[in-house]
């Protein structure tokens, strides 16, 4: 089966584009104060779609967050697990 031009898959080295240095966003200042973030960001070949990103917050030191672009990187899909659960409402909504 062949794929219109708008969904083709399109295959990117992941791994080299994560070797190199991410674009690192710095602290935004807003009148006298500044939001203290760093985003880090991971672009394949100036393509326009980011591989990753991470925030950080410089004041608190901690990870915030961390994205990985799936709907790019399908290498890490995998099936949804197996619940062997039966489904029911709870009592108050029956």
């Amino acid at each position: 089966q062949t794929l219109p031009p708008t969904q083709k898959k399109r295959y990117i080295n992941y791994g080299n584009a994560l070797k190199k240095k991410p674009e690192v966003v710095a602290p935004r200042k807003y009148g006298t104060n500044y939001f203290a973030r760093y985003f880090f960001n991971w672009w394949p070949n100036d393509e326009g779609i980011q591989i990753a990103v991470i925030e950080v917050d410089a004041t608190a030191k901690k990870l915030k967050a961390f994205y990985i672009n799936d709907r790019i990187s399908t290498n890490i899909w995998r099936e949804p697990p197996k619940i062997d659960v039966p489904i029911s409402p709870p009592d108050s909504l029956k």
